[in-house]
């Protein structure tokens, strides 16, 4: 009975898996999907000199990494040496190894002192992040590179470099070794069945036990090979991708692994894993656990050879096709989704714990759970602890810390829904780093090993099967659940509304949520259909698709609705944001007005969260505006009137209780970044309520904490904070932000660490946060906070009753303030919390009263009285008061003023601050106001207006005086029965009044002030006339007179009374000018071209700039220094210098130009030829021989390979080099360097012909022997043979001069003992010879030959078919086995022999035999080849298959598999170049020692891999035809077409005429046979009989019969035919018998 394995907790939750299946974007370490080969070059880590200590290296020797600082205060200059030669290279990489390069990217580099500066993009604050760029081939050179890395914003980690130089064979590296190992993977094995798969067949794997092995083949010079996979998993590179290549870096310490407890860890981490390759090639194998990984469909694997040199092949013989990784048992994980890393003590500077919400399905059933994985990538291994565990290290074991933590965990200590997750410091060393991507947790099912048969089904549909009046723009989802192997996302197939969709995928594969989000709304009033088809990996299919309908709702009709407006306003701009509880566009009228006269803003994309900016706004104006939003049927919402308003200009800090009952928006914003938070007004404080589950959090470059900020001027200070409410719970925070922008602040706040408080400093710059420091406070009632700042300095204290201070710390950061303000917050378990800022004073302009009462004031003009209701001292906030005003006999009431306005006898109005209001009486008296004007100085100082002006006004009246001065006059003010200063005033008549009006005469002051950009005072500024004051109207003349080299550049901001750029300026004074003259010195370009006199594309050398700025001053020095590099030379300078000095100075006074020329130096070969000492005309003298230099050119260059080879004449000898060569290396290899003058000398040869390394080689068979032997000279080939020492059988003979000599003997026979002996004979006629030699034949294998030429098979041969479906079938010349194609293929490998197959007994001797197919597998997962068998567990398998690379591109294969007892014991395997059109293999025995050959025309063989060792008795050989499956191609049917298959011993001559055809004449005549030759069945012959002169064909007779002289026949068997022929005259004889 089937055990049905449920995990049913494991089934929600779309919180992370990695099902997407789509390819992943270009990161990763080794990421390539086809073969490419590489070679690496390393950056020693002698140059790893870690940071700076008053800018020299840390660690001048050398450390595990290297730490740059700024530019201009410790960048880090290192060297790599490319000796190879690369211009024909494909591209060229750099890899860096980064840590902490911020979550703003501080790593900067470039390369070879090139202007290119490169900045990799790729950054996290407590992580690694490595990084992969392209960099141009020519920035870089042959020999020695130089990178300068520095940090932009903070200092960084980097812990290994090096450099890729891509070649092929078309694009080649020249240099020592520059060859990669060659090699491929073998086989998959999974534990579970334990079966060997072809590696590049793709399919399944069974993986309940978890574990794979793979093997792969290695070819000779391999250092190491990598095992690598692509799957969903951990992304252990941090690159965003779980589903890639993975692995997370290099690690050049310890490049091809290193032993840590008996484990090999290899340079790459988080890999399958590194082996060491075998010395001389051969198989290497690799296991995986899979424990951490989950079941999937789309999982590939390649190899990465690499060798001591650092040449690579990656995806060596190419990628596999896809697998699937199938449990009958559900596997799932969980992830933390926008997971921030984190630093653990650290020193100090970070908090001992960091704590996260790890949140699982709610409905998780843990007893469905069998085991649970932690997963994370860390440094220094910090603890972990799960819902108040007792903390354990995040590594178990001996696991190295730069591989993926992967720690098993008892599933008690979870539980469904949220899961408290706290990261602890070890207690030793520096501290830890939690590294991005964050924790992971894997949980497995209960384990099966039943196989799963049960089909995805359709849990749930959302909208509901059936549902009616469903938002047209409503997604449409459906879970999927499979409780086994889980859904293959690979096969789902979703529709909607009858057309195919392309779902987006979350949850897990047990639990699997299909979402399509409509991207136009579906139409509404219509029933929609929707159909979800799918399988699991097991490849259980659901019967049918799952179908179910819902109807739309009726066409839209109802407008959107606004709400949750609000606006955050500057002095210049606001921000006003709402939301619509639909997708709807947005609009804003607004202006100073409700006209709205303001051009409006507006966006068109549909949204529910609307956020628009206005801008140019007045300050500290009230600003009218109206919103407006449009669905997409058309449907318009407006809303009425509405205001905010700007405030002024920032300047100091604004002090506030926050005592009113509204914001005060002039001065004050509020900031709710997640829009989660209400402000409440108290009447005593500001409450700001933070929600549970959410981070409130301040903190690298997110500031999510609701806060109340000003924005002010940047200044010193003085300010104190008192917060109301202690904190209750763990990580509730309260505090003041300082900021400059986003990422540049400072944050000081109380912490709740749950048992004790304490109190914080943040300090955070370009993004990246650092607590600076902490200390614990107690805390019983409110809080009290003082931060005092003095330019740079910052001063933190804090109180517990706002009377008694403590000093917490000082600390010094550079801060350009923008905002200040205070802030409530949450983060960690993210608790809940309520809290109310009291005051937030400026202590340097302290308020009067704290908490003011909310009073009404009322005051009046005139006679008569005001009633209030209620009548109170204070009120409270919104509470409203109605005023009465009753006029007294023969007064009327005129108008209310302050607050209120109006003429209304009874007005109400509702408190929310401290208000004013006056009533104004009037009677019918007239009082007269007089206006006298008082000019202090000669002339008239001004005039005075009034308004109304009138005779006389009513008691009451408010009369407006302006004074206007007259130009060059101020205005001192009113005096006499009125007192004010400003120009316009308003004056209450109440009796009769006499005012003045004082004007006084302007004087103006001059000032100058010179700006000198550069060094140097830049010149000088006079003015005429220069006076101390002058008079309105008086002309001033300002000449600026600038330096030789430097530029007036006009008059700068901060000038008063002048401006442009006139050298003269002339002004009529009219107010106090400031002239500050802006002085630039002239900037010149110094532009450098370097020509490079030599080889095309080569490169000579640079030039160093010493400084090195895109621009100099005038006057400037500058060095310049040209260096050239090997092989060069410094020609000289050209342009703005000259001369050949390489180092040379400039004096900038203008842009200059110079031109540095190299040459590349020619090297030549002077080659002397010297004979022996003699007498002229004597043998080696005149002629003794030459030299032949390979290259042939007339110079050479630098590091050029050349190829020295004695020649000596006839008759000599090749005895030394002398010179600037010694020795007598034949030949001699010379790197060129210099100019070389080499003597050869030669001498006479008096050595006579020697024959030394004699060889005799019986070939398997008996019938052949091969005899070879070297002369020290060229001589022929001679062999004289026989069974006796007379060498009666003959001689084989060569009469070609050689040196090297190859003799085949043929038509020997088997198991006999011969004699020979060798000859040679120089071009002098010298001769030698050996003593006898001797050898005997080897034993005939038993093995007969056949080129399938009869009619039926031999009955030799045996037919053999495990499957019952194939067939075998003679043609008349081949021979043809066919298997069929479909679901079951033909192979044989480790589980026996499964294919059909035609074979012959052996008697396990040695053999040659060789077999020609005319077949070419035309289809990717045939085969054919010879099979040679001791049983059907020990055989050889030779092969040739075909298969298809990652393009599709046909690919064959010649293949050798050695199985020993159901063990693969070796293989081999190799490309089979070109197209052909027949196939040829050999195969020789000799003992154990085995060589598989290959041909495509039968006369050029080539060997698959080499010979190789199996021990086996050969029992049976034949010849065979397969088929399998290959990555997604169907099994085909196949035909394998075999031509003959001969033991060399005794082949058949001539091929095919396995039949004869014997004539005989019967009288005078002959007979034709056309074609003349042996046949073959079937074979078509014509047979032509032609008479003797006087004779007549009569007919044939034998196995054919007829009278035409041409007779066409097919051959079936040998046959005999008489062809009868008579003379011309006929004579009838007749006997006469006597009795």
């Amino acid at each position: 009975m089937k055990r049905i394995v449920t995990l049913a907790g494991l089934l929600l939750m779309s919180m992370l898996i990695g099902l997407a299946h789509a390819p992943r974007a270009a990161a990763g370490m080794f990421d390539s999907n086809s073969e490419v080969t590489y070679k690496e070059y390393w950056m020693s880590h002698t140059q790893f000199t870690g940071g700076c200590i008053d800018g020299l290296p840390e660690n001048p020797t050398g450390t595990w990494y290297v730490e740059p600082g700024k530019l201009n205060e410790c960048p880090k200059a290192m060297q790599i040496t490319l000796p190879d030669n690369f211009a024909s290279a494909i591209k060229a990489e750099i890899y860096l190894d980064l840590w902490r390069n911020h979550d703003v990217p501080s790593a900067r580099f470039r390369v070879n002192g090139n202007s290119t500066v490169y900045a990799p993009n790729v950054g996290y604050e407590w992580s690694r992040t490595p990084w992969i760029g392209e960099i141009p081939l020519t920035s870089l050179v042959q020999g020695v590179n130089t990178f300068t890395f520095w940090g932009e914003h903070g200092l960084y980690h980097i812990h290994d470099i090096s450099v890729r130089l891509y070649y092929d064979e078309t694009h080649p590296l020249i240099g020592n070794d520059v060859t990669p190992a060659d090699g491929e993977l073998l086989t998959i094995t999974s534990l579970d069945d334990s079966v060997a798969k072809p590696a590049y067949d793709g399919g399944e794997l069974l993986v309940n036990n978890d574990k794979l092995t793979l093997t792969a083949q290695v070819g000779p010079g391999a250092s190491y090979v990598e095992f690598h996979a692509y799957y969903d998993g951990y992304d252990v590179d941090n690159d965003g991708q779980n589903r890639d290549w993975q692995s997370s870096n290099r690690n050049n310490r310890w490049p091809g692994g290193r032993e840590i407890v008996g484990t090999l860890y290899s340079g790459t981490a988080n890999h399958i894993g590194t082996k060491a390759a075998p010395v001389g090639g051969g198989v290497v194998t690799q296991e995986w656990n899979l424990k951490h990984v989950i079941n999937q469909p789309g999982v590939k694997f390649k190899i990465r050879i690499v060798d001591a040199a650092g040449n690579v092949r990656e995806a060596a013989g190419g990628v596999t096709p896809p697998y699937k990784l199938i449990r009958d048992y559900p596997t799932v994980y969980y992830t933390i989704p926008d997971f921030q890393d984190v630093g653990i003590h650290m020193s100090g500077t970070q908090p001992d714990t960091a704590s996260y919400t790890f949140t699982l399905p709610s409905d998780l059933d843990l007893t469905t759970v069998s085991e649970a994985y932690f997963l994370g990538m860390y440094w220094k291994r910090p603890r972990f602890s799960f819902n108040g565990m007792a903390p354990i290290s995040v590594q178990d074991g001996q696991n190295d810390e730069w591989t993926l933590g992967i720690r098993p965990l008892s599933k008690t200590v979870l539980v469904p829904g949220n899961n408290s997750l706290v990261y602890s410091y070890s207690g030793s060393g520096v501290g830890h780093f939690v590294e991005e991507p964050g924790p992971m947790l894997l949980l497995k099912g209960n384990f099966t090993d039943v196989a799963d048969v049960a089909k995805p089904v359709v849990a749930e549909r959302n909208p509901a099967s059936s549902a009616t009046n469903v938002d047209v723009f409503t997604s449409v989802a459906a879970r999927i659940v499979d409780l086994a192997s889980g859904v293959n996302v690979d096969s789902v197939i979703m529709t909607v509304n009858g057309g195919l969709v392309q779902p987006q995928f979350s949850g897990t594969a047990n639990n699997l949520t299909v979402t399509y989000v409509p991207t136009a709304p579906l139409p509404p009033n219509t029933s929609i259909p929707v159909t979800v088809y799918a399988c699991d990996l097991r490849g259980n299919c659901m019967t049918s698709a799952d179908l179910y309908t819902f109807t739309t709702e009726p066409p839209d009709l109802t407008p959107p609705v606004i709400s949750n407006v609000n606006v955050v306003s500057t002095d210049v701009d606001a921000t006003i944001t709402w939301t619509t509880n639909e997708p709807a566009d947005s609009k804003v009228e607004y202006g100073l007005t409700t006209g709205y006269e303001k051009p409006a803003v507006s966006a068109t994309p549909l949204v529910t969260q609307h956020s628009l900016q206005l801008t140019g706004l007045q300050t500290q104006s009230t600003y009218h505006f109206r919103l407006s939003s449009r669905d997409f049927n058309d449907n318009l919402a407006t809303t009425d009137d509405l205001t905010f308003q700007t405030k002024a200009t920032p300047g100091d800090i604004r002090s506030s209780d926050f005592s009113a009952c509204v914001l005060d928006s002039a001065v004050w914003s509020y900031i709710d970044p997640l829009g989660d938070s209400p402000l409440v007004w108290t009447g005593t404080g500001a409450q700001i309520s933070v929600p549970a589950n959410t981070p409130h959090d301040i903190w690298r470059a997110v500031l999510n904490s609701p806060r109340l900020i000003q924005y002010v001027a940047n200044q010193d200070f003085d300010i104190e904070v008192k917060f109301e409410k202690i904190l209750s719970k763990k990580t509730q925070s309260i505090g003041v932000l300082a900021q400059q922008d986003t990422n540049n602040y400072l944050r000081f706040n109380f912490q709740s660490e749950g048992a004790v408080t304490k109190l914080v400093l943040v300090n955070t710059v370009n993004g990246s946060s650092t607590v600076v420091f902490t200390t614990p406070v107690t805390l019983t009632g409110p809080s009290y906070m003082r931060i005092n700042r003095a330019g740079d300095v910052w001063n933190l204290q804090y109180s517990t009753d706002g009377v008694n201070w403590t000093f917490a710390t000082t600390y010094t950061r550079t801060l350009a303030l923008s905002q200040i303000g205070a802030f409530v917050g949450n983060t960690g378990t993210d608790p809940a919390h309520v809290n109310v800022i009291d005051y937030f004073i400026n202590l340097n302009d302290p308020l009067d009263v704290e908490d003011p009462p909310i009073t009404l004031d009322v005051t009046q003009t005139g006679l008569g009285t005001i009633a209030r209701d209620p009548d109170k001292e204070a009120y409270a906030c919104n509470e409203t008061v109605t005023l009465t005003a009753e006029p007294a006999p023969d007064w009327a009431f005129v108008s209310w003023g302050g607050a209120l306005s109006g003429s209304e006898l009874v007005k109400t109005i509702t408190l929310v601050k401290p208000e004013s209001v006056t009533a104004t009486f009037t009677n019918s008296t007239l009082y007269a106001l007089n206006v006298e004007v008082v000019s202090n100085g000669p002339g008239v100082g001004g005039t005075v207006t009034k308004a109304p002006d009138l005779a006389g006004y009513p008691y009451g009246t408010e009369v407006v005086l302006t004074a206007t001065p007259t130009p060059g006059w101020s205005f001192l003010g009113w005096s006499g029965d009125w007192t004010a200063t400003e120009l316009v005033t308003t004056v209450p008549v109440t009796g009769n009044l006499d005012v003045v009006a004082t004007f006084e005469q302007d004087e103006y002051t001059l000032e100058t002030l010179i700006i000198a950009e550069g060094v140097g005072a830049g010149g000088a500024i006079t003015v005429d006339p220069v006076q101390d004051t002058y008079l309105y109207g008086e002309p001033v003349t300002i000449t600026v007179t600038p330096e030789v080299g430097w530029t007036f550049a006009g008059w700068a901001d901060g000038s008063t009374g002048v401006s442009g750029n006139d050298l003269v300026t002339t002004l009529s004074m009219s107010q106090d000018v400031l002239a500050i003259a802006r002085l630039v010195q002239n900037q010149y370009v110094l532009d450098v071209n370097l020509v490079h006199d030599g080889e095309p594309g080569a490169i000579g050398g640079a030039v160093i700039k010493n400084p090195d700025f895109p621009t100099f001053g005038h006057g400037q020095v500058v060095s310049v220094t040209a260096e050239a590099i090997q092989g060069w030379l410094f020609g000289g300078w050209a342009g703005d210098l000259s001369g050949d000095d390489p180092t040379q100075s400039l004096t900038m006074v203008d842009d200059q130009t110079i031109t540095a020329t190299f040459v590349q130096q020619h090297y030549t070969i002077t080659m002397t030829i010297d004979g022996a000492s003699g007498l002229p005309g004597a043998p080696c003298v005149d002629n003794p021989g030459q030299v032949v230099i390979t290259p042939d050119k007339p110079y050479f260059l630098h590091n050029d390979i050349v190829t020295l080879v004695p020649v000596a004449a006839a008759g000599c000898e090749f005895i030394m080099w002398s010179g600037d060569l010694s020795g007598s290396d034949e030949p001699a290899i010379l790197a060129v360097d210099t100019d070389y003058d080499i003597t050869a000398h030669f001498a006479v040869d008096t050595t006579p012909i020697e024959i030394f390394n004699e060889s005799i080689e019986v070939m398997p068979g008996g019938t052949m022997a091969t005899v070879t032997w070297d002369t020290d000279v060229p001589g022929t080939s001679v062999v004289d043979y026989g069974e006796t020492t007379l060498y009666e059988i003959g001689t084989k003979a060569d009469d070609e001069l050689k040196t090297e000599h190859t003799v085949l003997l043929t038509g020997l026979t088997a198991d006999t003992f011969y004699h020979l002996q060798i000859t040679s004979v120089d071009e002098f006629g010298n001769t030698v010879s050996t003593e006898d030699m001797t050898f005997t034949t080897s034993n005939s294998s038993g093995i007969f030959s056949d080129d399938f030429s009869t009619c039926a098979i031999d009955g030799r041969w045996t037919w053999v078919d495990p499957l019952n479906d194939s067939t075998s079938e003679v043609t008349g010349r081949q021979l043809e086995i066919t298997v069929p194609g479909g679901d079951t293929g033909h192979t044989l490998y480790t589980n026996g022999i499964g294919v059909p197959r035609l074979m012959q007994p052996s008697n396990d001797d040695d053999f040659t035999i060789e077999v020609k197919f005319d077949s070419v597998l035309d289809s990717v997962g045939a085969a054919q080849g010879i099979v040679i068998e001791q049983d059907n567990t020990t055989f050889l398998r030779l092969e040739f298959h075909r298969r298809a690379d990652s393009n599709g591109s046909k690919v064959y294969r010649i293949y050798m598999a050695a199985i020993d007892d159901g063990v693969l014991s070796k293989t081999a395997i190799g490309d089979v170049a070109g197209d052909p059109t027949e196939l040829y293999m050999r195969i020789v025995r000799a003992g154990n020692k085995w060589q598989q050959l290959y041909s495509i025309n039968g006369v050029d063989w080539l060997p698959n891999k080499g010979e190789f060792t199996f021990d086996m008795t050969v029992k049976r050989v034949g010849v065979y035809a397969g088929n399998s499956k290959f990555g997604n191609s169907p099994i085909p049917t196949y035909t394998a077409v075999v031509d003959y298959f001969f033991n060399t011993a005794a082949p058949i001559t001539p091929e095919d005429s396995r039949y004869a055809i014997d004539v005989t004449l019967d009288g005078s005549g002959t007979v034709t046979r056309s074609p003349n030759r042996g046949y073959y069945c079937g074979q078509e012959v014509t047979l032509t009989a032609v008479p003797a002169d006087g004779w007549v064909f009569l007919g044939w007779h034998g196995d054919i019969a007829g009278t035409n002289p041409v007779h066409t026949l097919t051959v079936t068997a040998d046959m005999n035919v008489t062809a009868q022929f008579s003379s011309d005259g006929f004579k009838l004889v007749v006997p006469i018998i006597l009795r």
